[in-house]
């Protein structure tokens, strides 16, 4: 089933995904399927094989009998299987109706539970405040430091362990330099216009296994 995304604020269309059927339900489905066929073939070979003794030709006769249940099963196992999904989960700000077509300086934006086409607004001419450049920063550096926090930690592990590090002391010091340049980042002149960042220590990447 294709659903329908709009922004979660502004309704903007955002585009189109598969939904997921909701596992519980189809099990459940496909279990109404299965288990009636299943039990009436089980009881059809428990009512056959009841009057069976123990000569040649009754072992022959119960072993086409577990044949045929078998091949029962597994018709019902195939009938279950083809149950196709009929409840899906549908996230948040997602819609099963397909917005209008709409013209590349248009946009479908959900509004009142429905899909209208608009013109696109035009850009607001809007220069970032110096608390926004500063908080993007902060977060670029958070980003970085994170990105490498695992190498460290790692490294510290292995000396208290009594192991070979795979890192060498020199590059352990220069990474905890460069941790410790981007937690200065904001003491810079120029933050949050003009930023200095540190470059990673050569040799070091982020997914250094």
């Amino acid at each position: 089933m294709l659903i329908f995304h709009a922004h979660h604020q502004t309704g903007v269309y955002l585009g189109s995904s598969t939904a997921v059927a909701d596992p519980l339900e189809l099990e459940r489905a496909r279990q109404d399927v299965f288990a009636p066929a299943a039990a009436a073939a089980n009881a059809a070979f428990e009512s056959a094989a009841a009057g069976l003794g123990d000569s040649e030709d009754d072992a022959v006769q119960l072993q086409q009998l577990r044949q045929i249940l078998a091949a029962s099963l597994a018709s019902a196992s195939a009938a279950a299987a083809a149950v196709e999904p009929t409840v899906f989960l549908i996230p948040a700000h997602a819609y099963t109706d397909a917005p209008p077509a709409f013209d590349f300086d248009e946009v479908a934006v959900r509004r009142d539970g429905a899909w209208v086409v608009e013109p696109i607004p035009e850009p607001a001419d809007e220069t970032p405040s110096q608390e926004e450049l500063a908080s993007a920063a902060r977060s670029r550096r958070t980003w970085l430091i994170s990105q490498v926090r695992w190498l460290v930690d790692r490294h510290r592990d292995e000396e208290v362990l009594q192991r070979p590090t795979t890192l060498t002391a020199n590059d352990y010091l220069a990474l905890l330099t460069y941790v410790q340049d981007l937690r200065d980042v904001p003491e810079q002149a120029g933050f949050p216009l003009d930023v200095n960042w540190p470059s990673l220590p050569a040799g070091i990447a982020p997914d250094d296994a």
